[in-house]
């Protein structure tokens, strides 16, 4: 029994280490620039490989986690970022590094798909929003994990050898997951085909608006982090002083996905936590691009921490309803996976799309436009999220 009042926490700490091999890159990056001869257009491609895995397959994997078992299709996710961190650590060049990281991202959904669905079965139903906004934390924790380890373990290793922790990290909770997640059976529609299960989620109108407000926000979210080393650059911010910059961003994310955990569970509508969350981010965006040669550094800086800190409302109410939205219990990690391609697509999608407009536009001045449209986006979505949540008494 304590195993499974302990395993919740467990699933969410597995999503961490998950989401720390995505920011595990982005510190290496320069080293790998220069012992691998990359230019900026391959990094580029390093960067949004662990989103093509998204784009292309998280709704499959979703609906195939049914079939496959939740608990086997979680472990093997960090049996996957096991191997996938332990290639990458030793490859030589380009397309090695590549497909490691495509691989890695393969992992990645393996672990975030199931983990919804596992909380659904093991956590009750009147704690089981709370929990579920608390799963929205991973990410940001994870990357911000990645953002603080990584430096500090590249001072004293060689890049490879810190990408071999990583995977011994993967390999240590595989093994955790599997002594103490208990094995839960969902089979409310085996006798349902392939088929019928993707119709149910691709007719399933809450699926589609929880994936059009996620993506709203996950795209401008990693949008902004990306443009951050711009900010610390105009600012004269020193290298080893913007991880930890960057990493604090991260970090204010997790305290608006917890935050909405508590709210929720005190009764807060869900309408009222993603408005005040796109809002934030507007005036946070604005604050950002229209004051980049207005604003001090700190004003700026304060933008991005209410955009990234109160926008961690967002994930934290969809994962919430996410669990509880889904048409049938078999079917919340292909709900989920539904939302992740919606996310994934986002942020493939959005960061050329700015460096296009920026370009035209010959300055980060006008971007705010961009940001503020999704939002706007986003809280109209939110509305109809709403009103499907009032029609419905969970």
């Amino acid at each position: 029994m304590k195993q499974h009042k302990f395993a919740p926490w467990l699933i969410i700490m597995a999503g961490v280490v998950a989401a720390m091999h995505i920011g595990k890159l982005p510190p290496t990056i320069p080293i790998l620039q220069q012992q691998l001869d990359l230019n900026l257009n391959q990094v580029g491609f390093l960067l949004s490989a662990i989103q093509a895995a998204g784009m292309l397959c998280a709704l499959s994997l979703g609906m195939a986690a049914g079939k496959i078992g939740l608990k086997k299709m979680l472990m093997g996710g960090l049996g996957i970022l096991m191997v996938a961190s332990t290639l990458g650590a030793f490859s030589q060049h380009f397309y090695a590094l590549f497909a490691a990281r495509l691989l890695e991202g393969f992992g990645f959904l393996c672990v975030i798909l199931p983990a919804p669905a596992l909380l659904r079965q093991l956590v009750s139903l009147d704690k089981l929003k709370a929990m579920m906004a608390y799963w929205g934390a991973y990410m940001g924790l994870g990357v911000a994990l990645s953002l603080l380890i990584t430096p500090l373990g590249l001072q004293a290793f060689h890049w490879s050898y810190v990408w071999l922790g990583f995977a011994a990290l993967a390999f240590v909770m595989g093994l955790w997951v599997w002594r103490v997640v208990p094995v839960v059976q969902v089979s409310h529609h085996q006798q349902q085909s392939l088929g019928q299960l993707f119709r149910q989620i691709l007719s399933h109108a809450p699926s589609w608006l929880l994936g059009l407000v996620f993506a709203c926000y996950t795209s401008q979210w990693f949008a902004i982090m990306g443009f951050l080393p711009s900010i610390y650059i105009q600012a004269n911010v020193a290298a080893a002083h913007a991880g930890m910059l960057t990493a604090l961003v991260c970090l204010s994310n997790v305290l608006g996905s917890v935050l909405s955990g508590v709210l929720l569970q005190q009764g807060r509508r869900a309408l009222s936590l993603l408005s005040t969350g796109f809002v934030v981010m507007i005036v946070g965006t604005i604050m950002m691009f229209a004051g980049v040669n207005d604003l001090p550094f700190i004003w700026q800086y304060v933008g991005v921490l209410a955009f990234s800190m109160v926008g961690g409302l967002i994930p934290g109410v969809v994962f919430a309803y996410a669990g509880v939205f889904a048409p049938s219990p078999q079917l919340v990690a292909g709900s989920i996976g539904w939302i992740q391609q919606w996310s994934s697509l986002g942020q493939f999608c959005l960061p050329p799309l700015m460096g296009v407009l920026v370009t035209w536009w010959g300055g980060w001045e006008q971007a705010w436009m961009v940001c503020v449209t999704l939002s706007i986006l986003g809280i109209l979505g939110s509305f109809k999220i709403q009103s499907l949540i009032d029609k419905v008494r969970f």
